[in-house]
This record gives structure tokens, C-alpha cells and sequence, in this order.
């Protein structure tokens, strides 16, 4: 079986964010595959009509982070795009 959760276009996944001490449960809709080796950014330049009204900024301008050597996702949480950990992410329906 693949290491690596496959999810599709309109899934409802959840996983547990982290930062500075604090942790944080997140439950949003995947909004776009990332293909392995490339990263959200490059994706969004040459589609951005795809990811409306998903908010790309924290992603395009701010955490560009690397490409990846495996499929990825970007999730649509209340209208902002977030690039989680593929081996964090869960089904939302086994929560």
C-alpha cells in the first residue's frame, strides 16, 4: 500500500497543525493536487482561476516551502489554502 494518502478533488480531510507550543485540529476541503515535485506556488501561477475563492496568498507569496517527492494537497479551511503534511492528514469521516 502507498506510504501516502490519496485523496481526491472535494474531500473532506483533517489534521492537527502545530506551531509555537500550540496545537491547532483543522478540518477543510481539498482544493487541488499537487504533483510530486512541484509545489503549490508553481502551480498556482499557471492556474490561479482554479483555486477560486480559495485564498493562495499564504502559500504564492509567503511559505512557498519546497517542492515535494510525492503527490501533496492543498486544503481549503474557511477560504484559505493550507499545504499540510500528506502523512498527517486524515479522512474527515474517520475523525
Amino acid at each position: 500500500m502507498n506510504k501516502y494518502r490519496r485523496f481526491k478533488v472535494g474531500d473532506t480531510v483533517s489534521w492537527v497543525s502545530q506551531s509555537h507550543g500550540t496545537y491547532l485540529a483543522k478540518v477543510g476541503t481539498v482544493a487541488a493536487i499537487v504533483p510530486a515535485g512541484q509545489s503549490p506556488f508553481n502551480l498556482a501561477r499557471r492556474a490561479r482561476k482554479a483555486y477560486r475563492p480559495v485564498n493562495m496568498t499564504n502559500i504564492t507569496y509567503g511559505r512557498r516551502g519546497w517542492e515535494r517527492d510525492h503527490v501533496s494537497f492543498v486544503v481549503n479551511v474557511d477560504g484559505k489554502a493550507y499545504w499540510p503534511r500528506v502523512a498527517a492528514l486524515q479522512s474527515a469521516t474517520a475523525v
